[in-house]
């Protein structure tokens, strides 16, 4: 056996392993229980203990009729359209308008114990009918599925085209009168809800619209080839009172790439990584010793990867090794093993930035890579394809189980837009097809993604926006960054995606390194401890170290230690990571709340140099569903605070906390009373 071929049959092993020891939200009302499937009288009725749903099969096509919150008794009638498919040439398709071509065929979804999305690893039941259009241009096939103990419904629609090419338009999903409906967000692939219901067309780039009707609208403006098909999804779901984003991320958790994990690793960027500058196998190697040696080794921490950033192609070749990586990647791979852990790289789908990126377009123009407004076009069959070996390389020959994604369609700040619809398509493309080669695969996927939820049903962790570093506010530049990255947070996601979670963000992490404002002169180990702290306090999964690891000293290395462990520890609560408190740029005090039935976490922080008050209802911090304890006994994870009392919260009575100038405040939160029956 080759040693790539045995490196692919340990990394399966090991994904197998690690998707065993995934988090999963829990439906925060009663059990929704086993789905079942009914197909009788031209009706069908997909059901469980939590909402059923029905449509109206016959001659005239496929027709939504109701849509019921069991547990709470209310319904919702319909009667719209599923689906319209708009041509180019102005014919538009409705799903009422289409023949049914033979009966609905019903089959058991079967568990698939190692795939990477959650539902599918537990039954299920779906059904699917085949559709035509009466002049004969297209075929749909409709699917409807559900899965045990779901609290929502997904439907799926794929289209292909017959006779000749056409040119899609647009797609649209949904056509509904829902009273009281509105958008959950601002940006592209928002969710709509509406009351104890929400939908959502499973994609990014999807327009949500609620007045007159509600409706999801796909641009697309791309033709569709004789026998090519395209396949859109969409979502129906219910939620107990008050428990909306908390019932939304149990649907998330279950639909998306992969559930969440923590990924703690060091990245080269501000350290041997920097602008415009390649570096080698040397300093790389030199950089995995030093944290193993100093902080796996020592400390029991579980790394799970050490990312090379920008600078290790090179930029006069097509994402090939530069001169100081004879052999690519090979010499890492052993010492990576010896602390167990594994490598990560950068990638730049439209090519990067800088002059190193201007190298390279000049590289991919002579070589006929597609190239659009922005760098090069996944959406390019050649490029597509040079760029897919190129990853699929990584993964084979040197076991990379991360990948930093950064930069596609239309880069930074973007909120969507259909300009580059077959770009994110394609980037959407290789991240499946990359799962297919490492089901456990980390992808963070930055520049050029928005805060749609419906980005993790391909990725990992998405950006946050704005700058990767800066500084605002108030304090020392340690503390002036601290704030500058929370309140991004809350500018750019929380206010323009609510139902986006926390957990699955790209922050830019902890730094304290050499190199740009990560290497600011004033930074020191004090302001180290409270950007530990508030970062993995925060509870994402992206936990990146942008850290020049001969900077540290021994108390800075236990300092992370410590906070990496508590994080990991509580992996299963900390996927229900929300925000808390006020606005960072307002000097607010504002923080982290994440709940699950074991316990729960707090993260508070004072962004102002004078003491600040927040009045903490924990009920209403963790957003607690009507079951829950109410009472818990909060207590300081660290090591220094064992000596401090714990403090005694119930919901429903608020305990008044006062910070000091840019105090931190950490809690494990314990439930005293048993969950209610």
């Amino acid at each position: 056996m080759s040693t790539a071929s045995k490196l692919q049959g340990i990394l399966f092993g090991m994904a197998t392993l690690a998707m065993t020891c995934v988090a999963q939200v829990e439906y925060p009302g009663k059990p929704p229980g086993k789905g079942t499937i009914d197909c009788q009288n031209e009706c069908v009725i997909i059901k469980n203990a939590a909402l059923s749903m029905s449509w109206s099969l016959g001659k005239q096509g496929i027709r939504p009729a109701s849509l019921c919150d069991e547990q709470a008794g209310q319904k919702l009638t319909l009667g719209g359209e599923v689906f319209q498919i708009v041509l180019a040439d102005g014919n538009r398709y409705a799903a009422s308008t289409f023949a049914v071509d033979g009966k609905p065929r019903m089959s058991r979804l079967a568990p698939n114990a190692k795939a990477a999305r959650l539902a599918a690893r537990i039954p299920g039941w779906q059904v699917e009918t085949t559709l035509r259009s009466v002049d004969g241009r297209l075929r749909v096939v409709w699917r409807a599925m559900i899965h045990d103990e779901a609290n929502y419904v997904r439907q799926e629609i794929s289209v292909t085209a017959l006779g000749k090419d056409c040119v899609i338009k647009e797609i649209v999903c949904m056509d509904e009168p829902v009273p009281g409906a509105r958008v959950a967000g601002r940006t592209d692939g928002s969710p709509v809800v509406a009351g104890n219901v929400f939908f959502g067309c499973e994609d990014p780039h999807a327009l949500a619209a609620v007045e007159p009707r509600v409706s999801f609208r796909l641009q697309r403006n791309a033709p569709l080839r004789k026998g090519e098909t395209v396949t859109q999804s969409m979502v129906a779901g219910v939620t107990p009172a008050g428990q909306m984003r908390r019932a939304f991320l149990c649907y998330l958790e279950r639909e998306r790439a992969h559930p969440y994990r923590p990924y703690l690793h060091y990245n080269s960027w501000y350290d041997i990584s920097w602008r415009g500058e390649l570096f080698d196998q040397v300093t790389s190697l030199e950089a995995i010793k030093l944290f193993g040696e100093r902080f796996i080794k020592p400390h029991g921490v579980v790394m799970d990867g050490m990312v090379f950033d920008d600078g290790w192609d090179d930029p006069k070749t097509l994402w090939q090794f530069n001169k100081g990586f004879p052999k690519g990647f090979t010499s890492l791979v052993a010492p990576c093993k010896q602390y167990h852990t594994r490598l990560g790289v950068w990638l730049s789908p439209f090519g990067g930035y800088g002059e190193l990126k201007k190298q390279r377009l000049q590289f991919g123009r002579e070589q006929g890579y597609e190239i659009n407004p922005t760098g090069f076009s996944l959406a390019g069959t050649k490029y597509y394809a040079a760029f897919k070996r190129a990853c699929a390389g990584m993964i084979r020959k040197y076991g990379v189980n991360h990948f930093k994604f950064d930069g596609i369609a239309g880069g930074s700040y973007a909120n969507g837009g259909a300009a580059y619809v077959l770009d994110t398509e394609a980037m959407r493309r290789l991240m499946l097809e990359l799962r297919r080669e490492d089901p456990a695969v980390y992808i963070n996927l930055t520049t050029g993604s928005w805060p749609s939820p419906f980005w993790l049903r391909y990725a990992d962790s998405i950006w946050r926006q704005g700058h990767d570093m800066n500084f605002a506010g108030k304090g020392s530049k340690q503390q002036q960054w601290l704030t500058y990255r929370d309140q991004e947070t809350f500018r750019s996601i929380v206010g323009k995606g609510p139902l986006f979670p926390l957990s699955s963000l790209m922050t830019q992490g902890v730094a304290y390194s050499r190199n740009g404002m990560a290497g600011e002169k004033t930074f020191d180990s004090a302001g180290f401890k409270d950007d530990v702290r508030a970062f993995f306090g925060g509870g994402t999964s992206l936990q990146e170290l942008y850290i020049q690891p001969g900077k540290l000293t021994a108390a800075d290395w236990a300092v992370l230690a410590e906070a990496a462990k508590w994080s990991r520890a509580n992996s299963d609560v900390m996927a229900d990571t929300h925000w808390i408190g006020g606005d960072p740029l307002k000097l607010e005090v504002y923080g982290y709340a994440s709940w699950s039935p074991r316990k729960g976490t707090v993260m508070l922080r004072n962004p102002d140099d004078q003491p600040r008050d927040i009045a903490l209802d924990i009920g209403t911090a963790f957003e607690l569903p009507a079951s829950a304890a109410t009472k818990f006994m909060l207590k300081s994870p660290w090591a220094e605070d064992a000596q401090k009392p714990a403090l005694a919260v119930e919901a429903g009575k608020p305990l008044r906390f006062t910070l000091k100038p840019f105090e931190i405040l950490v809690f494990d939160a314990v439930p005293q009373t048993a969950a209610k029956q």
